[in-house]
């Protein structure tokens, strides 16, 4: 299902749980791993002066960082191919990405970056935007456990794609599949109109049954689904901490707003609840 990841090492620990954690699934999926390490480029006066021990130094943690993650991989029987450039990393990523042809993009999500206005990085928020691959984003310390997996569904061809590979997923490990949509009827469309709410709930029951039917179909055995009315990324991620899911998987179109991503959308939110891996299908 997977025959090939790409790792993305930077120079904090986080990467290197994210690494164990691809590494896991890697091994269990038989895929071929690749792990890249990006040096921001620098283009201050020490460019100016050539190759420079201060350049060098600035090189040393992402060399050290990437030789480490290699040891890793090597530790659970996987081969990587390793990669190590200078550059805008989240251009490097893409790019590199699209030249080995890889299946899913693993990026770490670090706790330092959840108190600042951007909540998961530039980077991150350029990768979920623009690649063309699935993504899977480990938060720092987090474990990957695809025992009980929460689908956010709604009605947009994206979240579409996101349930054959919930689906795809559950049937490869057992999983306990739980089917969730959140829906959010506005105070002033209410008082105006007092039958959309039953209008709102009735076309939630219809998404989510078709949903089911369709997992069902497909031989998923242990399945729920779950409707909850509210903010959609608000209720997301505390029904998936509520549930003890090992993964929450979502859809996101290709070429999404960085900016929106950035400000704080479904995906963002549901990124930042700090303690569940997020895997984003790509439409």
């Amino acid at each position: 299902m997977i025959g090939k990841i790409l790792v993305a090492i930077d120079h904090k620990e986080s990467s290197q749980n994210a690494l164990v954690q691809a590494s896991i699934l890697a091994r269990s999926e038989g895929s071929r791993i690749v792990l890249q390490s990006v040096v921001p480029s620098y283009n201050g006066d020490l460019r100016m002066m050539g190759h420079t021990e201060a350049l060098e130094e600035m090189r040393t943690p992402y060399r050290n960082a990437l030789d480490k993650a290699h040891a890793t991989a090597k530790v659970f029987n996987l081969r990587p191919k390793t990669v190590f450039e200078e550059g805008e990393p989240g251009n490097q990523i893409l790019s590199l990405a699209e030249k080995e042809q890889v299946d899913l993009i693993v990026i770490n999500l670090d706790s330092r970056n959840l108190a600042q206005r951007i909540p998961f990085g530039e980077v991150t928020a350029k990768i979920i935007s623009d690649s063309k691959k699935d993504i899977l984003v480990i938060p720092e310390s987090s474990e990957l456990k695809l025992e009980r997996i929460l689908l956010a569904f709604d009605q947009s061809d994206a979240s579409r794609i996101a349930l054959n590979r919930a689906i795809e997923l559950s049937l490869t490990y057992g999983s306990e599949l739980t089917i969730f949509n959140a829906y959010e009827i506005a105070l002033e469309g209410f008082s105006y109109s007092p039958g959309i709410w039953n209008d709102e709930v009735k076309k939630a029951k219809k998404l989510l049954y078709e949903a089911e039917k369709l997992a069902q179909s497909r031989g998923v055995r242990l399945l729920n689904t779950v409707m909850k009315h509210g903010k959609a990324s608000q209720e997301i991620s505390e029904f998936a901490k509520s549930l003890d899911a090992g993964l929450i998987v979502l859809g996101c179109k290709k070429g999404g707003s960085i900016r929106k991503m950035l400000q704080g959308n479904v995906v963002g939110r549901v990124i930042n609840n700090r303690t569940i891996p997020v895997w984003i299908s790509k439409h």
